[in-house]
């Protein structure tokens, strides 16, 4: 069984094109970056669990402790609001799993 021939006319050159028609925006997959920041939760879910706030009391407290200065996440009231459901959903299916 015979490999196929490469033929080098048939490779396609980007030095050849124009640079009007070069696309710059083009980042190869996993290579570009995030326009948006994602910040962890935990602390905000947690001000909500032990103290009975609110999720946007909660991100509001985050927030005005980062403009004070205090290196802290700033979530969002939905960012909290997801993952204090996504663990409320592993922790019941744990608790299930485990009466079985």
């Amino acid at each position: 069984m015979s490999a196929p021939s490469f033929d080098a006319a048939q490779e396609t050159d980007t030095e050849s094109e124009p640079e009007d028609l070069k696309d710059k925006s083009y980042q190869p997959h996993g290579a570009h970056s995030s326009t948006r920041k994602h910040h962890k939760t935990v602390i905000a879910m947690n001000l909500v669990t032990g103290t009975k706030i609110s999720t946007s009391k909660a991100a509001k407290i985050c927030q005005k402790l980062s403009e004070q200065g205090v290196n802290i996440a700033t979530p969002s009231q939905l960012a909290v609001h997801k993952t204090l459901f996504t663990r409320a959903t592993q922790v019941s299916s744990i608790k299930i799993c485990a009466l079985f």
